[in-house]
């Protein structure tokens, strides 16, 4: 009697390892960026879906598997976007589920974007203060927004400012991440306090600068911002 021998090789379905986000640290305001999501171990490869906020991103997204040694598949997803200011806060979700096992639950794994942006001088306004005694004071106040926080340096006619006897500076931070203030008080003005009082706001991925006229006797005026960025 002859025997037959067959060899049948059972493949079980199965999740996949629960996926892990990359390439979110380090986002900038208008520099295209690549998040990946990576998922392991399951059978088959899972599809991946992408929300960023409550909208569907999938089609920025580009997915491969690879098996591995336990004949199960490795996968990835690349999700290309260019953040904005308007991105920061909101959450990026990677979603992993099994097409032909729609009793297997989603996995998904999700960040809030810190999205980085250069500074911007927001405010830079002097006003005049009596303190008597036909006496006034100046206070010029510069406020930049930034992420990171921007260092602010004030210049009086292109020359650094510190404190002094008649010269105070006072720094304070309006928004913890984003929002900085200097204010600088010159006591008793007079016509040699008048000049070009600059304020630049630094940081690595670029700064801003404005500069506003004081006249002891007029009315001061700024003049337009300069800013610069870095590649």
């Amino acid at each position: 009697m002859n025997q037959r021998q067959a060899e049948v090789r059972v493949i079980v379905f199965g999740p996949p390892d629960p996926p892990y986000l990359n390439g979110i640290e380090g986002l900038q305001d208008g520099v295209s960026s690549n998040v990946t999501c990576t998922s392991d171990n399951g059978y088959p490869a899972p599809t991946f879906l992408w929300y960023l906020g409550t909208k569907n991103v999938t089609k920025y997204s580009y997915t491969q598997s690879l098996g591995n040694k336990n004949h199960r598949k490795d996968a990835i997803s690349l999700f290309t976007f260019t953040p904005t200011v308007d991105n920061h806060g909101k959450l990026l979700v990677c979603q992993v589920f099994q097409p032909n096992a729609a009793s297997m639950e989603y996995r998904s794994v999700s960040e809030v974007l810190q999205v980085l942006y250069s500074p911007v001088i927001v405010d830079f306004s002097v006003r005049r203060v009596s303190t008597g005694h036909q006496s006034l004071d100046a206070i010029i106040t510069c406020t930049s927004d930034s992420r990171p926080l921007a260092s602010i340096t004030l210049f009086s006619n292109s020359i650094e400012l510190n404190n002094s006897t008649r010269h105070q500076i006072h720094r304070s931070l309006l928004q913890e991440d984003t929002s900085r203030s200097s204010i600088l008080v010159i006591s008793n003005i007079s016509a040699e306090d008048d000049g070009n009082y600059t304020c630049l706001a630094d940081t690595r991925l670029g700064n801003d600068s404005a500069t506003i006229t004081l006249s002891y006797s007029g009315k001061p005026f700024t003049i337009r911002p300069r800013r610069m960025y870095v590649q």
